[in-house]
């Protein structure tokens, strides 16, 4: 299991080279989407010990960024939170509040790239996604949650939520987690100033994640794999190709 996750991992990050490569916080856009608080990671775990991804839907204008700046930002947030082996284990709990999204970020993207990185994220991405919170989901955007949460596994769609209210969220998500303008203590610009400060402190870790290479995705098992009269040859190739990656 451990195999096939690290070569699965490592096969998404070659895949979408453009998109998870570079994970540079300084780059002008990544740092401006950053420091709005697009994406950040609450500076207090939960009742659970998990970490509480904090998501603000508005501060991401598709005039402006693009699904680079906006994959860079995400990958940048989890990679650093996975370099904490806590943070492996307890898993993550997140929050996105959608107000104010606009539809047209959706533009951004091809359908068949939007597709496969909502699929490869949660098959490749070494996270444990625990509960998954929304406020103030837009009309419009229905159709595309909907879209979304199918492409996900059955476990993972029941981990999904919707809210109406702060405080129908506030009994789902510890409010000592939330920042202060959802009911919590810290303001919202200190939380984004301590976890800027937090990626600082990781930012050549995530830099030196570029010079790994997987030589060969022959031992990667998927539903095809699985599914045919060669399974057993495809899992016996595992431990070779395992060997067989490059990591400086």
């Amino acid at each position: 299991m451990a195999q096939q996750t690290l070569l699965k991992y490592l096969n998404m990050r070659q895949t979408f080279s453009h998109l998870l490569f570079d994970l540079d916080a300084s780059q002008s856009k990544v740092e401006e989407l950053i420091d709005s608080g697009y994406i950040f990671a609450s500076p207090v775990r939960d009742a659970h010990g998990r970490r509480v991804i904090i998501g603000i839907g508005k501060r991401m204008d598709p005039s402006r960024f693009t699904n680079i700046d906006m994959a860079k930002a995400h990958c940048i947030t989890y990679e650093t939170l996975l370099d904490d082996e806590e943070n492996q284990v307890m898993g993550f709990t997140h929050f996105a509040d959608l107000e104010g999204l606009s539809p047209s970020c959706v533009t951004l993207w091809s359908p068949t790239e939007f597709t496969h990185c909502l699929r490869w994220g949660e098959q490749s991405m070494p996270m444990r996604h625990k509960q998954i919170h929304f406020l103030n989901l837009p009309a419009p955007l229905k159709y595309l949650y909907d879209f979304c949460r199918s492409r996900f596994s059955q476990k993972m769609r029941t981990r999904f939520l919707i809210h109406d209210s702060v405080d129908d969220l506030r009994k789902h998500v510890d409010k000592k987690c939330l920042p202060r303008e959802y009911g919590g203590d810290m303001p919202m610009a200190q939380m984004i100033d301590l976890w800027k400060e937090e990626i600082a402190s990781k930012q050549k870790m995530l830099m030196r994640l570029d010079e790994m290479k997987l030589v060969s995705d022959q031992g990667i098992v998927t539903r095809r794999t699985t599914t045919n009269s060669n399974t057993c040859t495809g899992i016996s190739t595992v431990t070779g190709s395992f060997r067989r990656l490059e990591v400086d």
